[in-house]
């Protein structure tokens, strides 16, 4: 009997592990993804969504979503997946032309972890 609860409590401990592959927080940071995803967000996404953006039609960030940072980007990585990455609506009419390319750098970096350093 207590070999059958010691083999259940070890099972239980070893599910109960977070699974490296689908949780950031133990994803090492990655400082070069990072500086990537960020470039490719100011680039293609900043003009609208900034705290002062510099599009003619979106004077300010549409829905709120403001990207100054790489804080911010962690803030709204789900978002920025969803509508950039998982479906292509944004940026708004493909305006400021981002790439496949770009999409995926700015999945990878989602997928791998966006958990800033403490």
């Amino acid at each position: 009997m207590a070999v059958a609860v010691t083999v259940l409590v070890i099972a239980m401990i070893i599910t109960a592990q977070p699974d490296r592959e689908k949780s950031p927080a133990l994803v090492d940071f990655d400082p070069e993804m990072s500086r990537r995803a960020y470039s490719i967000i100011q680039e293609r996404c900043s003009t609208c969504h900034a705290s002062q953006p510099t599009d003619r039609v979106f004077t300010t960030a549409p829905a709120g979503v403001v990207i100054d940072s790489l804080a911010d980007m962690q803030k709204w990585a789900p978002r920025i997946k969803a509508r950039s990455v998982d479906s292509t609506g944004m940026p708004y009419l493909n305006k400021t032309k981002m790439t496949t390319e770009e999409r995926m750098v700015i999945a990878r970096w989602i997928d791998t972890g966006t958990v800033l350093p403490e």
